[in-house]
């Protein structure tokens, strides 16, 4: 069994993924106000989304209200540009 240690790393890992995710919505936030061009928008947006990926799990009370957030804003910037 993991130790209690391991388990409050995990613990700790989880909520600094969450933050790392809420900071990845801010940044879409954001791009969905910008006024750059839209290739530039469009690779700021692919990192994101590299990003997004990359991050490890969250809390699991933490896991819809994420997800939800993300998907709206993905269909917000996707209405931004058109590109359905």
């Amino acid at each position: 069994f993991p130790s209690h240690d391991t388990q409050q790393k995990e613990e700790e890992q989880k909520e600094n993924n969450f933050k790392k995710k809420q900071s990845l919505l801010e940044d879409l936030k954001k791009l969905l106000d910008s006024e750059q061009t839209l290739k530039e928008i469009y690779d700021e947006f692919n990192a994101i989304q590299e990003k997004w990926k990359e991050i490890g799990n969250v809390p699991h009370n933490e896991v819809n209200n994420l997800w939800e957030n993300y998907h709206f804003l993905m269909d917000k910037f996707y209405e931004k540009v058109k590109i359905k």
